[in-house]
């Protein structure tokens, strides 16, 4: 069964077939041919795996996102995030990590936030001296650590795939998400100091707030009034954290009061959100959870007849049998995931091998909420690695710019993740302490 899932998959891939469609056909062939079931199996299996009260927060984070970008928020976050860089060297990639960092707590969808942003801070980091391929490369990079940042749909994904709490995992992507954004903005400090972008014409650039130590009333007037109109905006993130993690409220109950109080702040309050722009968030928001649902759909029968075949079990057994240590059969985890990453997109992946993945993790000690924080951590890496990384399409898009110079730009970002994704990989305390911590 496993050499004809081998074959036919990358057969009926070079058709162009959609992914989900695929799965369908490899979990058919395999009712048919090797496992004595009855097809009726298949539309109950599939809408099973839809059958979890934690997937509803999916649609409701996406159109948070959705209705938070399509008014003047975004504009908002972006220059209360400036007025706490000052004038110091790379402040507006600096900016751009700290913009994409608090969107991502906003929604979970790591190409709606590249998108939303990309448009903005594009033509900002432009308009400051920064190439096309450093600019370009920054927002592929920093966009996919949306899908690390909690509230995480990869997360989510994982936490009903492998049957662990939601909550949990959120605090256990914190750390690590903080800690991939602060390499990456030191990388943006180091550049700033070293490339010394210069604007092409600094007359057309608004004037910079002065540095915190030259003048400080001045700086912190600034702060305070970038604050006071970014106030309402930053409810939001508030909303959620303190919802989720105070247990008032489940993820799926607070990704609801996040739209509706999302609807709210952009009609009523700013007023700059007009019909038009509602219904095309709405359309925009269904049309990404469809497609996030049907491949799940798919995933999960795909994911089930791999579980009847027996197949995780006899991946356990191969790699107990080579006698590996722990770090090699962790270090194995990874390099796999990488690689799958770079050809399925994060939903796939996650449905699909988290069953097949995590009796092998579990046999080598790894705790499962750590695990699921490794695994969301290299899928993040899988949006933004050729050939087929999602947030490579969207920053061509939006940006205008060729792969060749994105993926020139996202080297040095590449290395960053690689060493947060080890860092994360064996100290296990990076994801775990702060679960532990709340619910000890």
């Amino acid at each position: 069964m496993v050499l004809m899932m081998a074959i036919v998959a990358p057969f009926l891939m070079l058709f162009g077939i959609p992914v989900w469609l695929i799965l369908v056909i490899i979990s058919f062939i395999s009712l048919v041919f090797f496992i004595d079931m009855p097809l009726s199996i298949m539309p109950q299996t599939m809408f099973g795996s839809l059958n979890e009260f934690a997937l509803m927060a999916i649609p409701l984070f996406i159109l948070a996102g959705y209705l938070m970008g399509s008014g003047s928020i975004a504009v908002r976050l972006i220059n209360w995030t400036k007025s706490l860089t000052g004038n110091l060297p790379g402040g507006t990639a600096i900016t751009t990590v700290g913009v994409n960092t608090v969107f991502g707590v906003i929604s979970g969808s790591a190409p709606a936030v590249t998108a939303t942003l990309g448009k903005i801070l594009f033509p900002e980091l432009r308009k400051e001296g920064y190439s096309s391929q450093f600019s370009a490369g920054l927002l592929a990079g920093m966009g996919a650590l949306d899908s690390v940042i909690p509230p995480s749909i990869n997360m989510i994904l994982f936490a009903a795939t492998a049957n662990v709490s939601v909550a949990q995992l959120f605090l256990a992507g914190f750390v690590p998400s903080v800690i991939i954004a602060f390499l990456i903005g030191g990388y943006c400090y180091l550049y700033g100091r070293i490339a010394k972008p210069t604007p092409a014409d600094p007359s057309q650039l608004p004037a910079k707030p002065p540095k915190l130590f030259e003048a400080p009333l001045a700086r912190l007037k600034i702060i305070g009034r970038e604050t006071r109109g970014a106030s309402l905006a930053l409810g939001v993130p508030f909303i959620i954290f303190s919802g989720i993690y105070s247990g008032i409220a489940t993820p799926t109950e607070v990704a609801a009061i996040a739209c509706l109080y999302a609807l709210v702040v952009s009609t009523l309050l700013y007023r700059e959100m007009t019909g038009r722009a509602l219904v095309d968030a709405v359309k925009q928001a269904a049309y990404v959870s469809a497609q996030i649902f049907i491949i799940m759909a798919a995933a999960g029968l795909f994911a089930w007849v791999l579980v009847i075949g027996q197949v995780p079990q006899d991946l356990v057994a191969f790699i107990e049998s080579l006698g590996w240590p722990w770090w090699m059969v962790l270090l194995l985890i990874n390099v796999l995931l990488l690689v799958i990453g770079m050809f399925m997109d994060p939903v796939s992946a996650i449905v699909i091998l988290t069953p097949l993945l995590k009796p092998l993790a579990l046999s080598i000690g790894l705790d499962p909420i750590h695990f699921g924080t490794i695994m969301v951590v290299n899928l993040a890496i899988g949006l933004f690695t050729p050939p087929f990384g999602l947030n490579l399409f969207v920053v061509m898009s939006v940006c205008k710019v060729p792969m060749a110079q994105i993926v020139r730009g996202l080297l040095p970002l590449l290395a960053l993740y690689l060493i947060g994704l080890m860092l994360v990989s064996y100290i296990p305390a990076l994801s775990l302490w702060l679960p532990t911590l709340v619910y000890r």
